[in-house]
């Protein structure tokens, strides 16, 4: 995991002077606590496409200098604390919560059996404007879906939560099997949801 993260720091030194990559930022490889997550008798993982720009109009993680020798471990350290600090509570708690709630699992401490962290699919880079109002260019210069790869396998969840559009899940998950499908919630334009496995894995 060491080498992982020292290539996210990497690639973000690459990017942080892109006009539209917030400053001051960091990279955010995960959001949530490493440790109980891999204790967990199920592990959840939750997906998006990348940060949030509100991640740090407030204080939600520890300023590091990203060229220090201890640099990995200081990262891994304000990762692991982001539900005990100061969390983007309303996104988090509207889009993926109360779902972790009725699979036992929770991003909270001591709430549920299992605790479910958070990653991003594109980038772990925050970007202003947020990803759907950067051009296709912006976006490529911007992604790393080699680093997410890499990520999830080290992470392997049992259950993954990805809420995206069809062309992103497309990216991410084309080698997952439709198992089941949900009609829309309420309407032609709310949400749906679709059932995929891939092995033991549930998506």
């Amino acid at each position: 995991m060491k080498k992982l993260i020292q290539d996210y720091i990497n690639d973000f030194n690459s990017k942080q002077q892109l006009d539209y990559v917030v400053k001051p930022s960091i990279p955010v490889v995960w959001f949530g606590d490493m440790t109980a997550y891999q204790e967990s008798k199920k592990k959840i993982v939750t997906i998006a496409l990348n940060p949030s720009l509100s991640e740090f109009t407030e204080k939600r993680f520890d300023q590091i200098n990203l060229g220090a020798v201890d640099a990995v471990e200081k990262l891994a350290q304000t990762l692991n604390k982001y539900f005990k600090v100061n969390p983007y509570w309303k996104w988090f708690n509207n889009n993926f919560e109360k779902v972790l709630n009725c699979l036992d699992a929770s991003y909270y401490e001591n709430k549920k059996t299992n605790t479910a962290i958070h990653i991003d699919f594109y980038s772990a880079i925050a970007t202003n404007p947020i990803w759907g109002g950067l051009t296709k260019e912006e976006k490529n210069k911007l992604k790393r879906t080699d680093l997410f790869k890499r990520l999830l396998e080290q992470l392997a969840p049992d259950v993954i939560l990805f809420s995206a559009n069809a062309s992103a899940f497309k990216d991410a998950f084309d080698d997952f099997e439709l198992v089941e499908r949900c009609d829309r919630i309420s309407g032609k334009k709310s949400p749906f949801i679709h059932k995929y496995k891939h092995g033991k894995q549930i998506l």
